[in-house]
């Protein structure tokens, strides 16, 4: 749709961005063009929370990447997302294509479920709605091998136990999910459930 004024395509521009960088200025940049590509902003601990394995400065990444007008911060609160969700779509894909994204999508899963509070969220609070669109059946696995979504589920409903969420109650609700939208019987193959219709409920 869009034309860089290089000529070349605005797909190769976002895609080529993204390749050039490295480090934790990159996988920073992948957080963000996940959720943005979600719809979804990320704060500064949530980032942070993101990163903890990875080497580098994420702070410094974070202001690296906004000199660069590659991410929109958006102030007083600290909220950071992609500069546009069509490039943040573009290096969704990019990753994909590139065996990328596993490490960044785990992360970002990993660092909201461990600041999710079942006692304080709503049905349309942010959180919620993030981590259920991440890990509904359909979006994990139309992304990842099944070894690897299982991989996911197990270390975040480990997390996301502590919380008091009713584990049962998710493994039934992800057999018929399942079952519905013809990924088999996911509860025996993938393990660890789902929490799309607990986290809609706030647990």
């Amino acid at each position: 749709m869009f034309e860089a004024t290089t000529g070349d395509r605005f797909e190769e521009k976002a895609a080529s961005e993204f390749d050039e960088l490295e480090g934790v200025q990159k996988f920073v940049y992948s957080l963000l063009c996940i959720a943005s590509s979600q719809r979804h902003y990320l704060t500064r601990d949530e980032i942070l929370l993101g990163c903890t394995d990875v080497s580098g400065d994420p702070i410094d990444a974070l202001q690296r990447l906004a000199n660069r007008h590659v991410i929109v911060t958006v102030p007083p609160a600290n909220h950071y997302r992609a500069r546009h969700r069509m490039i943040a779509d573009v290096v969704f894909d990019r990753m994909q294509q590139q065996r990328q994204l596993l490490h960044p999508l785990k992360n970002l899963i990993v660092a909201l479920a461990s600041k999710f509070d079942v006692h304080s969220a709503g049905r349309g609070d942010r959180l919620s709605r993030i981590l259920t669109r991440l890990t509904s059946h359909a979006f994990l696995l139309g992304l990842l091998q099944l070894e690897k979504a299982r991989e996911v589920y197990s270390t975040v409903e480990n997390l996301l136990a502590t919380t008091g969420c009713n584990v049962e109650a998710w493994r039934s609700k992800v057999a018929t999910y399942g079952s519905r939208r013809g990924f088999g019987n996911i509860r025996s193959s993938v393990i660890s459930p789902s929490f799309v219709t607990t986290l809609s409920k706030g647990c």
